[in-house]
């Protein structure tokens, strides 16, 4: 179940989800702690998983840490309490290339 996150369709693919981990990823494992962190990010690659194969046609295979991405990113816009630092990774580079490439179609 945890395989796709793993694994990437490209380069371009691989470089944006790492952009975002490094961007935001750090900042948010600092500031919910590690395991936070974990029981964020495995459940909601997971949860991507399973409604991205609602969604797919048959044999089109999902790969990446997008959804797992997406559920960090939730954490921070729902969760305005958090203490989360105010650091240039959090500021700049918003997370919006990353949400428009995975969305666009393939």
């Amino acid at each position: 179940m945890i395989v796709p996150i793993f694994l990437h369709g490209g380069v371009l693919h691989i470089l944006f989800n790492l952009l975002v981990q490094l961007r935001l990823g750090v900042d948010m494992e600092k500031a919910i702690g590690t395991v936070r962190f974990v029981i964020v990010y495995f459940p909601a690659g997971i949860m991507g998983f399973i409604l991205g194969a609602n969604f797919a046609g048959n044999g089109i295979a999902s790969t990446g840490c997008s959804g797992s991405l997406f559920g960090i990113i939730a954490v921070v816009l729902l969760v305005p309490s958090l203490p989360l630092p105010l650091s240039p990774c959090l500021a700049s580079p918003s997370p919006i290339p990353f949400v428009l490439y995975n969305l666009s179609p393939c």
